[in-house]
């Protein structure tokens, strides 16, 4: 309530603040550039006399303009609108002065009529387009400041949709990995039950956040992994170098997980074993290259292993990087016969230099 009246005042104070301003200077140049309107006290008087008139009509042409929230017709309706009502106010104008005129000196003045009225009329049409140009403006303002809001609400709540798609998919992976140890190898199940607990404290403290620092996505995918080692053994082997420039640059949460996840699930299916995972980070001229590579070969939705394939979980990936760096990424799968690369780029410059 307080803000709204703030803004209520803020708006009036404007408003008079361009009314002053405005009427103020054409007081000036009509009257005091013209050296006949001051040659003597009662001119000066008529003239000071007769210029309240346009300022309180131009408050009624303000009402009228504000009721009928005239700046939303179409061009041609406002035209005719503010021609329309600035030749009444003229009208208006030339009789108020022809009866200061009677007061003053006695009579009308001897003028052309259609000139008069010219010369009463356009202050009023130069005040309107000025006025309704302006509500213009301020409309274009909030309907730019709805539309950006209206974008990073979708982008907040595509970004939760897209966070919680993962989420899931892991859990469902490493529960599958779980129930196939927990008759045969308990000692093996606990363990991981206790990497699962892990994964699970990490999305809890940071799963609200949209950007992590790429050390704090290394120790899920740690943990991830150690999952995994227990699952397959020696037939799994992973290798990191992440530089250490990169381990504190902020990237969005659960960016990379995913892409050990898939290297993982479909190098098993499609490698020959020990399954090999390198994991890759460095920075070059203030570009974040993240390098996922794993033997085997790429997993289509035709294979006939059956697999779904990876589009989902990587078209994700694409989306949350054109949220957080648009035009300032680049997204590479590599498909060869024995092996599978994803490359990502990042230009970091903006964020962190």
């Amino acid at each position: 309530m307080i803000a709204m009246l703030r803004e209520k005042k803020l708006k009036m104070n404007l408003f008079w603040q361009l009314q002053i301003v405005f009427w103020g200077a054409h007081c000036f140049i009509w009257y005091f550039l013209e050296d006949s309107l001051t040659s003597n006290l009662k001119v000066f008087l008529y003239q000071i006399a007769h210029y309240p008139v346009p300022i309180i009509l131009s408050f009624g042409l303000r009402a009228v303009y504000k009721k009928y929230q005239v700046h939303r017709f179409s061009f041609i309706i406002i035209a005719f609108i503010i021609l329309l009502l600035s030749v009444i106010c003229g009208i208006c104008w030339v009789f108020e002065q022809e009866m200061l005129s009677y007061i003053f000196y006695g009579g009308f003045f001897e003028a052309n009529i259609r000139r008069q009225l010219f010369y009463q009329s356009y202050p009023f049409i130069a005040w309107s387009v000025i006025y309704i140009g302006y509500k213009f403006y301020k409309e274009l303002v909030i309907q730019k400041q709805h539309t950006e809001q209206a974008l990073l609400l979708a982008k907040s709540a595509q970004l939760e949709m897209l966070k919680y798609q993962l989420n899931p998919h892991f859990l469902f992976n490493t529960l599958s990995s779980l129930r196939g140890l927990i008759g045969s190898e308990p000692d093996k199940a606990r363990e991981m039950v206790t990497h699962i607990s892990e994964f699970l404290r990490y999305s809890l403290l940071e799963g609200k956040k949209n950007n992590v620092p790429l050390c704090k996505e290394m120790e899920i995918i740690e943990q991830f992994l150690s999952i995994e080692k227990i699952r397959f053994n020696e037939d799994l082997i992973v290798e990191f170098d992440i530089a250490p420039e990169t381990r504190e640059l902020t990237i969005p949460i659960f960016l990379i997980h995913p892409l050990v996840e898939n290297a993982i699930k479909h190098g098993m299916q499609t490698s020959s074993l020990p399954l090999n995972v390198w994991i890759n980070t460095r920075l070059e001229n203030h570009v974040l290259l993240v390098d996922v590579k794993n033997t085997g070969r790429w997993v289509t939705k035709d294979s006939k292993n059956g697999q779904e394939g990876t589009g989902t979980g990587l078209q994700n990936i694409k989306k949350r990087l054109e949220h957080a760096y648009p035009d300032a990424y680049s997204f590479e799968i590599i498909k060869e016969t024995d092996f599978v690369q994803v490359k990502i780029k990042i230009k970091m410059a903006d964020k962190h230099e």
